[in-house]
């Protein structure tokens, strides 16, 4: 098959077109990549500068410490020097002590009265501190123990009067019976007199009843007698009726 010379130009220049289209994607991508790495380049130089400034200062700072430090121990050092200088130049210009050292276990000898060495004064001191002490608190043990004693004292008065308050109240209560019972007694003739009476008149009419009959020689019916209730307070004189009849 035959192609047409003019068909085929087309053919090649579409080609071509797209080689060339292809290329030019090829480099743009090129292009992009280059562009691309600068940039990672350009950030890691920033980075790098950066880490660099930042151990420059650390160092910078550390070798200022570092001076600070050592001119502050070199000052301490001369301080030390010349305080040590002056200490020795001291003792150098200080009299020497010539003689016999003090014994403090010697007696003066000034011809007093009751003269003593120094320990001794020390320990009479003490003796007489240690005195005072157990003086002291002798006299406290005396204070407290007459706090105690009062103390004891007034809870032995209140226990005494609470005693006082029941026996009286125990008293009060005692006279109260008494006078009741005195009341009771006192009422209890009045009772048995008023049964007395009632008797006495039972008596009386049984005894007119019968003087009646005799006179009319009629002999009295006998009625049954009725049951009486005893009650609580009338049994007695209930009693006392029937023994009279």
């Amino acid at each position: 098959m035959s192609l047409d010379p003019g068909s085929r130009t087309a053919e090649l220049m579409q080609q071509c077109a797209e080689r060339r289209l292809q290329e030019e994607r090829s480099m743009k991508e090129l292009v992009e990549q280059v562009m691309e790495t600068q940039k990672n380049v350009k950030v890691a130089q920033t980075k790098l500068l950066k880490g660099r400034r930042q151990m420059v200062q650390e160092v910078i700072e550390e070798s200022r410490e570092l001076l600070q430090r050592s001119a502050e121990a070199a000052k301490e050092e001369q301080r030390r020097r010349c305080e040590l200088i002056s200490q020795l130049r001291a003792l150098e210009t200080q009299p020497t002590r010539k003689g016999k050292l003090v014994d403090l276990t010697q007696i003066p000898g000034y011809g007093l009265e009751g003269e003593m060495s120094v320990v001794e004064l020390r320990e009479r001191l003490a003796l007489l501190k240690e005195t005072q002490r157990c003086k002291e608190e002798e006299k406290r043990d005396q204070i407290i123990q007459g706090k105690r004693a009062k103390s004891r004292a007034l809870q032995n008065t209140v226990e005494q009067i609470s005693l006082c308050r029941a026996a009286m109240g125990r008293s009060a209560a005692l006279r109260w019976e008494e006078k009741k019972a005195q009341s009771a007694a006192a009422a209890a003739p009045s009772r048995d007199e008023r049964v007395l009476e009632l008797q006495r008149r039972i008596r009386e009419k049984a005894a007119e009843r019968r003087g009646q009959e005799a006179l009319l020689h009629v002999p009295a019916p006998r009625a049954a007698r009725p049951k009486q209730q005893v009650s609580p307070g009338g049994g007695r004189e209930g009693a006392q009726r029937r023994r009279c009849r």
